[in-house]
């Protein structure tokens, strides 16, 4: 698993803010990489979840009908 630090920015454990862990849509990839996910000796972060602080994640959440890299292309622009 990932660190909870935003995707975005610099806010996370390190600075003390929040973040919560957003899953978006996943592409046939990301269903494979689920189907094999309980045969893994060691958990691994989700392929279309990514942390979000305060600041943006209620952008995410309105994108959660995208894919990950979809979603966050949307938010860069």
């Amino acid at each position: 698993m990932m660190p909870p630090n935003c995707c975005l920015c610099d806010k996370g454990l390190e600075t003390g803010d929040e973040c919560t862990l957003i899953c978006f849509h996943k592409t046939p990839e990301q269903k494979t990489w689920y189907a094999e996910a309980d045969s893994r000796l060691f958990p691994d972060h989700p392929p279309n979840c990514a942390w979000f602080c305060n600041d943006h994640v209620a952008a995410a959440q309105s994108l959660v009908g995208l894919d990950l890299d979809q979603a966050l292309e949307a938010m860069r622009i």
